[in-house]
């Protein structure tokens, strides 16, 4: 057996301190989780939420796992428990051998290390958002500020994993790589266009502003007097129609009062 697996295996994924501290946070999760779950749980916030919660009970089982096994070693029997087909526990023993347990180590840690990077990278952003949107709805603050003050405290407790601190330092150097490559391109790309636009100005275009001052001033005075003349042939119209009622009213008028004479009114 290689001594750098062995090396690999002994050293814990976080410290002791660290894992208490984690089931500290997971414990008052949890409390959170059972005292609220009738009230909230059909919130927008509770199924992140939720999924916090089952995700970072999981890593705290695999992380006693692994404690377990390199507690035992060689001298007692691993117990495994398993739900049969009719729904009943069924209790197995397996002796451990160096080999074995080396193996079961790795296994244990790959999990937990492609669990807590789901976690970090996934789960805990959502969760976060989800549970800002309490603040933002000012019905239940003192929740919303302890779920963020627990949130934010599991966040900075996983990236302590050495593996996983490890992975986000490599993608951030490499994205800070990508970054600046892509700026430095399109620096030189804005050079060029600018270099071009300079060389290819062209000859410029001169135009007479005064003549289309002039033809500008001559339609509108045309439409001025198209206007004038249209209001004035409305207006004889008009004074024509006018004179012919003036006429009607007369000639009822004079009828009105020959009538008027001949009955003596």
């Amino acid at each position: 057996m290689p001594e750098k697996m062995k090396d690999y295996v002994k050293e814990p994924l976080l410290n002791s301190d660290d894992v208490d501290l984690l089931f500290t946070e997971f414990e008052l999760i949890h409390l959170i989780y059972h005292r609220n779950a009738n009230q909230h749980r059909t919130a927008t916030w509770w199924k992140s939420f939720n999924v916090l919660h089952r995700k970072l009970r999981q890593l705290l089982l695999i992380f006693l796992d692994i404690e377990q096994i390199n507690a035992l070693g060689t001298r007692h029997k691993l117990t495994t428990t398993r739900w049969n087909k009719l729904g009943r526990l069924r209790h197995r023993t397996k002796q451990l051998t160096q080999k074995s347990a080396l193996q079961l180590t790795v296994r244990a840690r790959q999990n937990a290390l492609k669990l807590s990077r789901y976690i970090v990278k996934d789960v805990i952003p959502k969760c976060y958002l989800m549970c800002y949107t309490i603040l933002q709805t000012g019905e239940f603050i003192t929740l919303g500020f302890a779920l963020l003050a627990l949130v934010s405290r599991v966040y900075f407790l996983l990236r302590k994993i050495k593996g996983l601190e490890m992975i986000t330092v490599d993608k951030l150097r490499a994205k800070e790589k990508i970054t600046n490559h892509i700026l430095e391109h399109a620096e030189t790309e804005k050079v060029k266009i600018i270099n071009e636009e300079e060389e290819d100005v062209g000859v410029a275009m001169i135009f007479d502003d005064s003549s289309i001052a002039e033809h500008r001033v001559k339609e509108i005075e045309a439409d001025v007097n198209n206007i004038v003349a249209a209001a004035k042939t409305n207006t004889r119209d008009h004074k024509v129609a006018k004179k012919g009622k003036d006429k009607k009213r007369k000639k009822r008028k004079s009828v009105k009062d020959a009538m008027d004479d001949i009955f003596g009114f």
